[in-house]
Parts: C-alpha cells; sequence; structure tokens
C-alpha cells in the first residue's frame, strides 16, 4: 500500500475509484473492496489534517459557481455547507477550525464513496 499521506490526500481530495481500480489492476471495485488499497484510519486523517489542513482541491471557494462542498473561515466562525444548482443544504457553522476538523473530515470521507468510514 501505498504511503499513509498519498492515501489521505486521494481520498479526500482525490478519485478513490480510478486509483484504487489502477492500484488492483481491475476496471471496476465490482469484485473488489476499497480495504485493499487504503488502510488509513479516521484518526490518522483527522491527525493529518490537523497538521497540514485540507488538501488543495477538496473544496470550492466561497464564492464559486460550480457545484460541490464549501468549508471557509469567515469573521472568525469556521461554515461548512454543499450547493448544487444554486440550492444551498447541510449548513453547519463552528467557533473553530479544531471543532469543524472532525465532523468535516468524516463528512468528506463518506462523500468519496468507498464504504470505508
Amino acid at each position: 500500500m501505498d504511503p499513509k499521506e498519498v492515501q489521505v490526500k486521494i481520498l479526500l481530495a482525490g478519485n478513490p475509484l480510478k486509483y484504487a481500480c489502477k492500484q488492483l489492476g481491475v476496471s471496476s471495485m465490482v469484485y473488489s473492496n476499497y480495504s485493499e488499497v487504503f488502510d488509513v484510519s479516521i484518526e490518522e486523517v483527522v491527525h493529518y489534517v490537523r497538521q497540514n489542513g485540507f488538501p488543495t482541491g477538496t473544496f470550492l471557494t466561497r464564492n464559486s459557481y460550480f457545484d460541490g462542498i464549501r468549508f471557509y473561515e469567515e469573521n472568525g466562525k469556521w461554515y461548512f455547507h454543499y450547493q448544487e444548482r444554486g440550492k444551498v443544504t447541510g449548513k453547519m457553522e463552528f467557533d473553530t477550525f479544531e471543532e469543524a476538523l472532525e465532523p468535516i473530515t468524516r463528512i468528506v470521507l463518506r462523500m468519496s464513496g468507498t464504504g470505508l468510514y
């Protein structure tokens, strides 16, 4: 398996499906399991983000016109939401980055589609 840092970056901001298929030499994950490729724990992912922040590409910028997830700081508070076709859902507000760290990391990992978290 690749180093934990590589796994974290792919899970948070990459394409886990494409990466896993390439690593396993398969065209789909129908008969394979993501645990064959990724062995990083949620605690390791949170620790990485605490030390390094989220990898570039994890979130869209606050004022982006594209659909996707946003996580940003404004006036000393941290905000998270999902936007699709102009509709904002899943709004969350946190007083500190540390307070937001684990719940937001878990959401992003679930959205990776691996079923591991």
